[in-house]
């Protein structure tokens, strides 16, 4: 629950991760806009037991983020309405603080700036009475424009600044807000009482090309540049950073405001049966730490004397267990770093290089680990997989993959590991703590933790043909198309070198889109609900092509089986068929298989035949901002007819 004050807005615990975040802007019931405080503010209160948020469950991400444990944002407890006697963790709440700051009297037009805490809606008092202790009037409204940076950083729009073309005004008058009624923003503008100045809002927004201009930058004022000073409003307080970037205006509900940084993690649970999977979980504790961290450094250490200590000295945590299990869960602990909290004083885990969580090779492995899994059975509390016999599908689904795996379980950890705005670029994990902090804390502190929500649910695992995939990825004219989105690529904002484009990370991205669009018709989930999980590499040692379409649900239940039914032998023939027959034609065609030639669509052109009626889906559900998409892979080229297409649904038509 998100608490202002006097007011609560209820919002759910995955909300806190994305869209509604650290720094992100909410609007609550009142039409009153806050801003997510940063996480010194999280977790205050009396008796805290902070143990019941933590989660060390995913050692693999553990390790990745190089955090001490995942927290989960906490449920709201109301003290007075407890169902039992404990006193544990009640009326906890995640703050916010009242942003924009400066408010606008719709009927005298005068501009009031408020404090960050102020409680409650606010009235006029130039055009009201007041009457005891209560004042009567207009209410004010808090103005809809900010100003941003592509740091991340945030704060009010500089009224005085502009009003007065000046870093530094003399005036301080009173400022007026004034609109003319028209469409633009040049019918908007801001007045000084006291000297005369007005300005219109006109061009604010602009950024130029290059990325490093700006409208309001380079035009607040003459002879200068005016820059970002550097402010985090969520963490309550004024102080500026350094900061060198210009500003751009921005409305305060607008949509590239706010970027959430999120890193998910598919749980691979130790291969010891359900018992010994549990104590894992258990020697994660920091009970246990001490002992685990000893033991990494004593090859020579006899585990079943110390298993055998360790359940007699704790027979609330492992009394229940046999000494086997107990010695078999330490020896996976300690032998398996990836598997544990052991200590991440030191960082993510990278290779000597800035290993950004989007990409690169460290993301790779990573994947390949979850890819690895996710083709063999496995029975397991967090992760059951079922091998569904290629043999058993139809003609479809035998040539143009290697295998179907149908995961009835699954649990996914997603992280938030900081936030941009106006570009969805997060350079670095430290940069992104960084955000989210007031001062940011050492790798190794008692803060070293990030904000993440538990998720359960259910999954269809499709790899596609590896031979039919390399012969196909070769082809003169399959490469000339990713050429072309490749280069786009290349030449845009969005721009890292780390990513690779190539034609079999395009297919099996559009492929996964495609099939979304079609289960949402056949299994009762809506497209938002649906998720990809993508697996491409064409590495030597982990080369893949594989996509994973899951659902995932807040509780512990999961979801119904709906979506792993369609990935049966007999259900999952006529979903792929249905799903390639509608992506022959768009109602956009001709115009969007041909818009691919003739520059791409959608942001920075990195799309070529795929567009809202075809191809994308919520972003919520693309793990790629619904980018690189492009349907001619899949059936085929306006100017090639299906020759080109990985699946030969026209001969297998015919």
């Amino acid at each position: 629950m998100i608490h202002r004050s006097a007011s609560k807005t209820p919002t759910r615990r995955g909300q806190l991760i994305t869209p509604f975040g650290v720094g992100a802007l909410v609007t609550n019931q009142k039409g009153v806009s806050m801003i997510c405080t940063s996480l010194d503010h999280w977790f205050q209160g009396d008796g805290l037991d902070i143990s019941e948020f933590e989660d060390r469950r995913d050692g693999r991400l553990i390790s990745r983020l190089g955090i001490d444990h995942v927290r989960i944002p906490p449920d709201f407890r109301d003290p007075g309405r407890t169902l039992d006697d404990s006193t544990k963790n009640l009326g906890l709440k995640v703050p916010a603080f009242r942003f924009p700051q400066w408010h606008f009297c719709p009927k005298c037009k005068k501009m009031i700036h408020l404090p960050p805490t102020v409680r409650g809606q606010r009235r006029c008092r130039d055009c009201g009475t007041k009457h005891g202790d209560r004042w009567y009037g207009p209410p004010l409204y808090q103005l809809r424009f900010v100003a941003a940076c592509d740091q991340g950083h945030l704060q009010d729009f500089p009224w005085q600044e502009w009003v007065h073309r000046s870093p530094s005004p003399d005036c301080g008058g009173t400022l007026e807000f004034q609109s003319s009624g028209g469409g633009t923003l040049s019918s908007v503008s801001v007045k000084c009482r006291k000297c005369g100045s007005r300005r219109h809002l006109g061009g604010i927004t602009r950024a130029y090309e290059s990325g490093d201009e700006t409208h309001l930058s380079d035009q607040l004022y003459d002879g200068g540049r005016f820059l970002c000073s550097g402010r985090k409003p969520w963490t309550g307080s004024s102080e500026e950073h350094d900061c060198d970037r210009p500003l751009r205006g921005a409305l305060r509900n607008a949509s590239n405001l706010y970027f959430a940084d999120t890193f998910s993690s598919i749980l691979i649970p130790p291969d010891g049966g359900e018992d010994v999977d549990e104590i894992v979980h258990r020697l994660k504790g920091s009970t246990f730490s001490p002992t685990i961290s000893l033991l990494r450094g004593n090859e020579d250490a006899d585990l079943g004397e110390y298993a055998s200590m360790l359940k007699s000295s704790n027979p609330g945590e492992l009394g229940d267990y046999q000494e086997n299990q107990v010695e078999k869960a330490l020896r996976i602990t300690v032998n398996d770093p990836g598997e544990n909290g052991e200590d991440h004083s030191s960082g993510p885990e990278s290779d000597g290089e800035d290993d950004r969580l989007a990409g690169g090779q460290g993301e790779v492995k990573y994947r390949w680990e979850e890819f690895s899994a996710l083709r063999e059975p496995r029975d397991s509390e967090m992760l059951t997989i079922r091998e569904s016999k290629l043999e058993t599908y139809g003609h479809i689904v035998q040539r143009h993959f290697d295998r179907v795996t149908l995961v009835d379980r699954l649990r996914e950890t997603r992280v938030l590991t900081g936030f941009t705005r106006l570009d969805p670029d997060l350079e670095s994990l430290e940069r992104g703590r960084e955000m989210m902090w007031k001062d940011c804390p050492p790798p190794g502190a008692p803060q070293n933790w990030l904000p993440g929500s538990i998720t359960h649910g259910e999954g269809i695992f499709l790899e596609f043909d590896q031979g039919r995939l390399e012969e196909w990825e070769t082809r003169k004219d399959v490469i000339r198309r990713t050429e072309l989105l490749r280069s786009r690529y290349e030449n845009s904002r969005f721009y890292d070198e780390e990513k690779e484009i190539t034609p079999r990370f395009v297919l099996t991205h559009t492929f996964s889109h495609l099939l979304i669009n079609r289960l949402v018709f056949e299994c009762g989930y809506s497209t938002a609900a649906l998720r990809e999980r993508l697996y491409v590499s064409t590495e030597d040692d982990t080369s893949m092509a594989g996509v994973l379409i899951y659902t995932a649900a807040g509780d512990s239940d999961g979801t119904m089986g709906g979506l792993v039914r369609m990935g049966q032998p007999g259900y999952l023939e006529p979903v792929v068929e249905s799903a390639l027959s509608e992506a022959e034609w768009c109602s956009a065609d001709p115009i969007c298989m041909e818009a691919a030639e003739q520059g791409g669509q959608g942001p920075e052109s990195l799309n070529l035949a795929a567009c809202h009626n075809c191809a994308l889906t919520p972003e919520t559900s693309c793990e790629e901002f619904n980018h690189f998409l492009d349907r001619g892979t899949a059936v085929g080229f306006a100017d090639s007819s299906s020759k080109n297409a990985y699946f030969d649904w026209h001969d297998m038509k015919a």
